[in-house]
């Protein structure tokens, strides 16, 4: 902070800094994309803060042939699943709606294409970013930012992707005989099970909210 002041980067008016800036590993196709602010409180104490997300977007479809065709298989599945439900609606109406698992079963076609939707967004900014890289032999600079806050909305979709998909699952595999059986277990043990959960819960937040005062305070 000397050094800005000295420099005249900073004066009496200022109230934060931001520090931005990406590097990229070549030997793991990886963008680590940096954001660390230092903000100037009114006591003249600094308030510093940081954010470090890791990215992949430089992507090379003939070499990932099996993720493109995984993928392709997935949204044709979802598809399938979205002309079905479309049928049930117009056939059910309104009683379509008072079925309880029609909603975990439209969460999960929604959130497949919005995954989708930002699967292509980070593809053309991976295109950009190569464009960019041409242009300038890879001295420039380009904010990405703003493209890791989308990245990390992309992971959260696929996790609830995920979760919606083994719901699913799990209500196609309740007629055998050995999920019965764990549905029946942990129907019978709920009240157990939610008070060893708030327990864990208690525990495992004071041991983080412990480190995280020895180690970042």
């Amino acid at each position: 902070m000397t050094i800005l002041q000295q420099m005249g980067w900073i004066d009496k008016q200022t109230r934060s800094v931001f520090i931005e800036f990406s590097v990229f590993n070549p030997n793991i196709n990886l963008f680590s994309v940096t954001t660390i602010l230092m903000e100037i409180l009114p006591s003249g104490n600094i308030l510093k803060s940081s954010r470090f997300d890791v990215i992949s977007l430089l992507s090379d479809l003939s070499n990932n042939s099996i993720e493109l065709v995984s993928g392709v298989i997935y949204m044709l599945i979802i598809c399938f699943f979205m002309i079905r439900e479309i049928f049930k609606i117009v056939k059910l109406r309104t009683a379509y709606f008072k079925i309880v698992w029609t909603y975990n079963q439209l969460s999960l076609i929604i959130l497949s294409w919005v995954s989708f939707g930002l699967y292509l967004y980070r593809f053309y900014t991976g295109e950009k970013v190569k464009q960019f890289f041409a242009e300038t032999n890879g001295y420039g600079y380009m904010k990405l930012q703003y493209i890791s806050y989308w990245n990390e909305v992309f992971v959260y979709c696929m996790a609830f992707c995920t979760c919606a998909a083994t719901l699913k699952l799990i209500k196609l595999l309740r007629f055998n005989s050995s999920i019965f059986l764990v549905l029946n277990m942990l129907r019978s043990s709920m009240k157990e099970l939610l008070g060893f959960i708030v327990i864990f819960c208690l525990l495992f937040m004071s041991f983080v909210q412990l480190f995280y005062i020895m180690l970042c305070e």
